[in-house]
């Protein structure tokens, strides 16, 4: 499940004009407290693995991840978020989510 909250942020975040790609999006607008950290590893020009080990719920992470893999999509591209089954996951006592992405 996507938390719909997750999915909004980044059509409300400003971008400047410098943040162009899905790995310069991230810690921007993020407004106080723990923000943890987001770790990517690309694995191809369009997809990469997202480590989320922040105070976030998993779907909230999901939801955003999902909504900047389509503002960043390629024309034509089919972007997609599935969480990692192989890595912990914070819904289950982990203290992190890792996602795959592509866009």
């Amino acid at each position: 499940m996507v938390l719909p909250i997750g999915v909004s942020i980044p059509n409300s975040a400003k971008f400047p004009p410098g943040i162009d790609t899905l790995e310069k999006a991230y810690h921007m607008n993020h407004r106080g407290g723990e923000i943890g950290h987001y770790s990517l590893r690309k694995t191809g020009e369009r997809n990469c693995f997202m480590e989320c080990r922040n105070p976030h719920l998993c779907d909230f992470d999901r939801g955003i991840l999902e909504a900047l893999a389509k503002l960043f999509a390629s024309k034509g591209s089919m972007p997609g978020v599935t969480h990692d089954p192989s890595k912990p996951c914070r819904g289950k006592n982990g203290d992190s989510c890792t996602f795959l992405i592509s866009w």
